[in-house]
């Protein structure tokens, strides 16, 4: 009789499972930057969840106690992800609470959050649905609502970014090689509608 022997990795691999995790670092931009060391101190979210794991983080809130952080939210068993709040402490770096803001038929992940005066707006990535849409984000409910369709087109890790009164989408797409090409958008409004920067004359 033949055996195979399968490290849990290997058959992680075979299986097409994959795990990531969120890390913190206690440090500024500048002195990540400057560090002449790469093993910088990384604090890993502790949670109890086998079943799902985390990515994808973008920074809502920081306090002394606690960060806020919105994160896609991957379950192994639906295959797709959804978009979660998650409460972490400064102490220990435990998960204290966890609270899905975004869910969809289709899997979301990336999102991306945009500041402008009081308003905090979360875009995330969504490419599944062939269109990328911005949300406004309730604090005192803690949801995204208001949603706004920004394009017509499968975006995959949108980023904004404003220079001289327009606002510009980079990010990749399913209609592109997602790893290699970086596409490029405009638009007068941060809502859109955003047009291919290179049909500008």
């Amino acid at each position: 009789m033949n055996m195979n022997i399968f490290s849990i990795k290997t058959l992680e691999q075979k299986l097409g499972i994959f795990h990531w995790n969120i890390g913190f670092i206690e440090s500024s931009l500048n002195m990540i930057l400057n560090s002449s060391s790469y093993r910088l101190p990384i604090q890993w979210l502790q949670h109890p969840y086998r079943d799902r794991f985390f990515a994808d983080p973008f920074i809502l809130k920081v306090t002394d106690d606690i960060i806020e952080v919105l994160v896609e939210e991957f379950f192994y068993d639906k295959w797709k992800g959804n978009i979660s709040l998650l409460t972490v402490s400064r102490k220990n770096y435990k998960l204290i609470n966890r609270k899905t803001v975004l869910e969809q038929e289709t899997h979301l992940s990336f999102p991306y959050i945009y500041k402008e005066g009081n308003q905090t707006y979360v875009i995330p990535e969504n490419s599944q649905s062939g269109s990328l849409s911005i949300y406004e984000y309730n604090y005192n409910s803690q949801i995204l609502e208001n949603p706004q369709i920004m394009i017509q087109a499968p975006i995959v890790d949108p980023v904004i970014i404003k220079v001289c009164d327009l606002y510009y989408l980079l990010c990749t797409s399913l209609d592109f090689d997602k790893d290699k090409d970086l596409l490029l958008y405009y638009s007068e409004k941060l809502t859109g509608p955003y047009k291919p920067f290179w049909e500008i004359q």
